[in-house]
């Protein structure tokens, strides 16, 4: 296999991101369902495989190069495909289908044709995919595809982001992590938009997507420089208008207390008024002893959550569960 060796895919690509509990599932459903977008399952194997290139060596030598692809081949997302999907959903993809798609000798090569491989295997046309947590990783994803690389990002009200993050088993964050959180992928998000421009990064609201759902499409095919069908535009309308969680914001007036009402908008009120979003006239403020208070909850949180995920690890989480089932296969 012959193939050029750089440092950035040649491929265009789109990535979706956005706070968790935004609504980045959902858009990811949209873009695969109505704009041909091969998305998967989160690909959140792109920054540890980075963080452990140096163990793989030059990757312009086709050994070290197949040990990479064999080792991402067997990462948690394609695991997922892989057992967990339903059987009409299931799909299998090998280091050769990985290797067959890159179109260069890199690891955005690899990174590129693992996403292709997707797209293509599932039929699809595009090359995207959503992990809400890219904020965390927005110039890595730059480095490696750099004028090529498109991003949606989602933006929803973080009051009932954290609202619904109550109800996950790797939630339960205070309002004030909640808040800090939400925070800090938006001030990401904003710099990597500042960074990129309108060409290659539009910055969608989920309150926008679900109440004006046709000046929102719009907006987005006219950033992917995709035109749709007035027939594929009236079904997604038709969508929009049945879907049963059209109403799924501004949930936080009657259910938020104001004790977590007063520590959220203390941390990120600004951020909230600047996107447009309704605040106390008066910006609250957190004394020393309670951000401490809120840090001490944090640690007790992620003691739960790691017990959690201890508890419920499966095959194919690591690298060496997964070689040992390809082994008893």
């Amino acid at each position: 296999m012959t193939m050029a060796t750089s440092d950035t895919a040649e491929r265009e690509i789109l990535f979706v991101l956005g706070s968790a509990r935004s609504g980045t599932t959902f858009l990811n459903n949209f873009l695969d369902r109505w704009f041909d977008y091969g998305m998967g399952p989160e690909g959140t194997f792109i920054e540890p495989f980075q963080r452990r290139l140096a163990r793989y060596g030059d990757l312009s030598k086709q050994e070290n190069l197949t040990r990479l692809v064999e080792d991402v081949s067997r990462c948690q997302m394609l695991e997922i495909m892989r057992s967990k999907y339903r059987d009409s959903k299931k799909v299998d993809i090998t280091p050769q289908d990985i290797l067959s798609r890159m179109p260069e000798q890199s690891y955005a090569g690899v990174v590129y044709g693992v996403f292709r491989a997707l797209a293509d295997l599932r039929g699809k046309s595009r090359v995207g995919n959503k992990n809400p947590g890219y904020w965390t990783h927005l110039d890595l994803l730059d480095r490696l595809f750099g004028e090529n690389a498109k991003y949606i990002a989602i933006l929803r009200d973080g009051r009932d982001v954290f609202l619904s993050l109550q109800g996950t088993p790797w939630g339960g964050h205070s309002a004030y992590k909640a808040a800090t959180r939400w925070r800090d992928a938006l001030q990401a998000i904003e710099a990597a938009q500042r960074r990129c421009g309108p060409e290659r990064f539009l910055l969608l609201r989920y309150e926008d997507l679900l109440r004006a759902p046709e000046e929102t499409i719009a907006r987005i095919a006219d950033f992917l420089k995709i035109t749709l069908t007035a027939k594929t535009r009236a079904a997604i309308l038709a969508e929009a208008q049945s879907n049963p969680k059209k109403g799924n914001f501004n949930k936080w007036p009657e259910q938020m207390t104001a004790g977590d009402r007063r520590v959220f908008e203390a941390v990120a009120g600004d951020e909230l008024a600047a996107h447009g979003y309704e605040v106390m006239s008066r910006r609250p403020r957190l004394s020393f002893f309670e951000k401490r208070y809120y840090d001490l909850v944090e640690l007790a949180r992620l003691a739960r959550i790691n017990y959690y995920h201890l508890r419920n690890k499966e095959p194919g989480d690591t690298k060496r569960k997964a070689r040992e089932a390809a082994q008893r296969s």
